[in-house]
């Protein structure tokens, strides 16, 4: 499978450039000592910055290229999938090899986050295009359907099944990636699994059909929070920073090049099950080994191009490294014992494995960590129902119980956790909401027994209870949309059911409308089409099973709504509007250019077969201010 990207020359430059691919990279300059690439050009390889290898590499010859990966709220609870190869492409014909080595990536769990996935030393130049192989023969690929979760296929248009795939990345001539000697440079390319699948609950097996489609942008003004994986190389106590070798996800081995983390007085430590904060947790890791593991979280300054950990975990409190690992949602607690919902696996040998559900064991002597936290005082109490969780201890399997995690004499460490819902009411330190979801999990497959006080006030999903201390409620409003990130209380001691660190308004940014026409599309998708806007025919006989909009996790359908709304572009903003026929994908930064272009290819003939918009949903105008539009056609 091969698409290719191609663009209208004589319109304005977009701030984002459309690609191919059913997945998302972060390019960007980082410091120095990354693996050096492979090069090639026509056929020839060499290991030196410089493409006729006439001087050795030193790093003074070459940019770096930091490559990381996000994607955007999907309805996929995992997709795990090989990435094989990532080549980019000189404006001389020189190619990089920008991926030494092969890389497992579960894309569904990049939805709150990016990853550094490699960083490698490459020639300077304007790069403009590349492609990227992925490889679904061993894929693990898994959606909700009701509160069941199941494996699903993933299948090309036709239906056939993805093995190998190979996608090209053709960035537009006026917006491409330039990489410069000591002045690193960014390029996000955001993979979007909910926007590039139609998913087919009613088919046996349950079907993904790919219909990629990549989104891509330059030297980018929002960057999600992002997460370092790798083995300890050294530690610089005057600078205030240690150095890695990356391996992304829970890779064990493998060269993907070096990054710098900087620590303040606000990072927390935790290393070997021990918390510390600033200058103590970093001389820990002094102490500690060449080659232990170590994870951070953080944000990389866009203007300053440097990698501040907020959270640094090291040792064994690296999941799959000296104990086995369970991560996942606690759905349920009987007593000392939980059951997990979309466990993640990670053994201490072995690759990480999805599993639906996990039993984790806890005891008195379990120690109860919080991420962030490194002085909270804290038992097997504060674990509730709903609380997302990585469990620390010995993992079995049996064909009776499935897996179990013994963590009687191990540890657990509370993980910030994330509510999907619609607002009810609101008052001064609290906010009550009709829970939709918890980590994507639907909130009807959780069971609240035993988390209030008393049976009465048990945990309700249709008035769920928010403690909200002094965050700024003022522009919430009933039934806002919002995304809340926080911590559930402890069990057995609701209300409050959930304490938040923070409130996010869905109702103007970040919502998605999908909207699909079955496999055989429709030549009349549009009541409107103009310079102004569009308005979907919701009264279409050939909608299939995708017509939603939706909003941090906040489903509204649209057959749902009196009327159809009108999808416009933002008035002050420019935007990007594709579309995408025979594999080729027209892009437009004009909204007019692009209401043109599509009106002139519907011309009865020409079926639409999906479509779909990011940008805000306000439900009093009902209108969608569109950023970006993808329409596909047959």
């Amino acid at each position: 499978m091969n698409v290719r990207i191609w663009t209208w020359a004589d319109t304005p430059r977009p701030r984002l450039v459309w690609l191919a691919l059913c997945a998302s990279l972060l390019f960007a300059g980082c410091g120095s000592g990354a693996t050096p690439p492979t090069i090639g050009s026509g056929g020839n390889s060499t290991t030196s910055c410089d493409p006729d290898n006439s001087t050795p590499d030193t790093g003074d010859d070459c940019g770096e290229v930091m490559i990381g990966l996000t994607d955007a709220d999907g309805d996929f609870v995992t997709y795990s999938v090989d990435v094989t190869s990532l080549t980019l492409v000189r404006a001389d014909g020189v190619v990089v090899n920008a991926l030494p080595n092969r890389a497992r990536i579960d894309f569904a769990q990049y939805t709150e986050l990016t990853e550094f996935l490699s960083i490698a030393s490459v020639p300077p130049g304007t790069y403009t295009a590349g492609k990227i192989a992925l490889d679904y023969s061993d894929a693990e690929v898994f959606v909700e359907s009701g509160e069941e979760m199941v494996e699903a296929l993933v299948v090309d248009a036709n239906g056939q099944a993805l093995g190998s795939a190979e996608f090209e990345i053709v960035l537009d001539n006026r917006r491409q990636l330039v990489v410069r000697r000591g002045l690193p440079s960014i390029l996000t390319i955001d993979f979007d699994l909910g926007a590039s699948h139609q998913v087919d609950l009613g088919s046996t097996p349950v079907t993904a059909t790919a219909e990629p489609y990549l989104l891509a942008e330059v030297d980018p003004v929002e960057i999600k929070e992002m997460r370092l994986r790798g083995p300890l190389l050294s530690v610089d106590l005057d600078a205030g920073s240690y150095t890695i070798g990356i391996r992304p996800f829970h890779l064990r081995d493998g060269q993907f090049g070096r990054a710098r983390v900087n620590v303040d007085s606000n990072t927390v430590f935790e290393i070997d099950g021990e918390s510390y904060e600033g200058d103590a947790g970093l001389q820990v890791m002094a102490q500690l080994e060449s080659r232990t593991p170590t994870v951070a979280f953080g944000e990389l300054n866009v203007m300053t191009r440097m990698f501040v950990a907020q959270n640094v975990y090291a040792g064994s409190s690296v999941p799959g490294h000296g104990l086995d690992v369970v991560r996942g949602n606690v759905i349920e607690r009987d007593g000392n014992t939980l059951t997990v919902r979309g466990a993640i696996i990670i053994p201490r040998q072995g690759r990480a494995r999805f599993h639906r559900t996990a039993t984790v064991l806890m005891s008195e002597n379990t120690r109860i960590l919080k991420a962030g936290a490194h002085d909270a005082d804290l038992d097997v109490m504060s674990i509730s129902v709903g609380q997302r969780i990585n469990a620390f201890g010995d993992a079995s399997a049996s064909p009776d119980s499935g897996i179990e995690l013994d963590a009687t004499n191990g540890r657990i460490r509370m993980l910030v956790t994330r509510l999907n819902g619609r607002v009810k009411t609101t008052t001064i330190g609290q906010m009550d909401i009709r829970l939709q979801s918890i980590d994507g999990r639907p909130a009807g497959i959780f069971d609240f027994s035993g988390t209030g006080m008393s049976p009465l006030v048990d945990a309700d999903p249709e008035n769920y209870e928010i403690a909200t201390g002094q965050l700024d409620l003022s522009e919430t409003g009933e039934g806002a949309p919002v995304k809340v990130f926080g911590f559930v209380n402890r069990f057995a001691e609701a209300p409050p059911d959930f304490e938040a660190r923070s409130v996010s308004d869905y109702s103007d940014s970040r919502a998605l409308l999908a909207i699909g026409w079955g496999a055989e599309g429709t030549a009349t998708p549009f009541v409107t089409l103009g310079s102004e806007g569009l308005v979907l025919d919701l009264g279409n006989p050939d909608i299939g099973m995708r017509h939603y909009i939706r909003q941090g996790g906040v489903f509204t359908n649209l057959l749902s709504l009196e009327t159809s709304p009108l999808v416009a572009p933002h008035p002050e903003r420019p935007g990007v509007f594709a579309i995408k026929q025979d594999n080729r994908i027209w892009i437009h930064s004009d909204f007019a250019l692009f209401a043109a272009d599509l009106g002139n290819r519907l011309d009865g003939s020409t079926r639409v077969r999906g479509m779909y918009a990011k940008g805000g949903y306000r439900s009093d105008a009902n209108q969608f201010v569109a950023g970006r539009i993808g329409v596909l056609l047959d």
